[in-house]
């Protein structure tokens, strides 16, 4: 029995060196297994609050690995990835992506953020004044037509953000749908901020975001095309008979009052004296116009043509 306690050193160490290989041996042949969590949020954290995040992804894959039968069971929920501004400034740099999950995950895997270091740019944050510009309109509306003289509360806004963004900045403007305003009634609308090509420029903070918008309406005037009627008085000359008569224009665009538009076809002209023409006779005239409608046009030309009166043969 003597010989198991001869060089007993090298039996201990042979025996660890056999301990250490099988335990080789078990981890080549047990496969290591994976999680893998995309589209992670970053949060970023300690942001100095006079810096403004202008570049940066916003989301990695975060990759959860352990041998076969260590992997812990893990939801995307219990994956947090975040990223520390505490010493960032105004440049772009390359900031450690941090992750946490639960400490009974750590234990028995390793948890590696794809990518471990993303690239910030962040920009100082500046503010200006912008004064409100003319509303966009949108839409239409048969009841109302619009006015000049209308109101903003407040009349400009505070723009603040990334200093570039603020630069873009040209104007502060509401979008109006005409077809939904009512007469007396004010009406808060959110502030865009748009650049010089009226795009919208994004990632500033508005102060206020929205503003109330008090329209002046008028009802619209109602319209409608009324044929011309003319009037004659006389007669043409003795021998002599109208054969045909022209109006130019024949209809004119009429607005007023609906009720009384739709009641009204046509339109008499001022009374047309024929009396004794032998020939074709042009003759400028006034269209009566009945109270309460308007028309741009109130006057036509009226060309009559006459032709002498047909002889009956002799003998009848």
């Amino acid at each position: 029995m003597k010989w198991l306690f001869n060089n007993w050193p090298q039996k201990i160490g042979s025996l660890l060196l056999a301990i250490l290989l099988w335990q080789l041996v078990v981890r080549i042949e047990e496969p290591t297994l994976r999680s893998t969590f995309n589209n992670i949020t970053i949060d970023y954290r300690n942001r100095p609050q006079d810096l403004a995040i202008t570049k940066g992804p916003t989301t990695v894959t975060v990759e959860v690995s352990a041998l076969g039968s260590e992997l812990p069971r893990v939801k995307a929920e219990d994956v947090t990835a975040w990223v520390d501004l505490s010493k960032a400034d105004a440049s772009t740099s390359s900031y450690r992506v941090h992750v946490t999950v639960p400490n009974e995950v750590l234990t028995k895997a390793k948890v590696v953020p794809r990518p471990e270091f993303v690239a910030v740019t962040l920009q100082k944050v500046v503010s200006r004044v912008l004064k409100l510009a003319p509303p966009q309109y949108v839409g239409t509306s048969e009841r109302y037509v619009l006015g000049n003289d209308y109101k903003f509360t407040p009349d400009e806004v505070v723009i603040s953000g990334p200093q570039a963004s603020v630069m873009r900045a040209r104007t502060a403007q509401i979008t109006v749908d005409i077809g939904k305003l009512e007469p007396g009634v004010a009406y808060e609308r959110p502030v865009s901020v748009l650049d010089e090509d009226g795009l919208a420029v994004v990632g500033l903070s508005i102060s206020p975001s929205k503003v109330t918008f008090s329209p002046s309406l008028a009802p619209t005037p109602q319209e409608k095309n009324l044929l011309i009627s003319p009037v004659w008085n006389g007669s043409p000359a003795p021998g002599f008979r109208v054969i045909r008569y022209e109006l130019i224009p024949n209809q004119i665009k009429v607005s007023g009052d609906a009720k009384l538009l739709a009641g009204t076809y046509t339109l008499d002209t001022a009374p047309i004296d024929i009396n004794g023409i032998s020939e074709t006779t042009q003759y400028q005239t006034a269209v009566v116009m009945p109270k309460g409608l308007t028309a741009k046009q109130r006057t036509v030309t009226v060309r009559v043509y006459v032709e002498r009166n047909p002889i009956a043969p002799a003998g009848g």
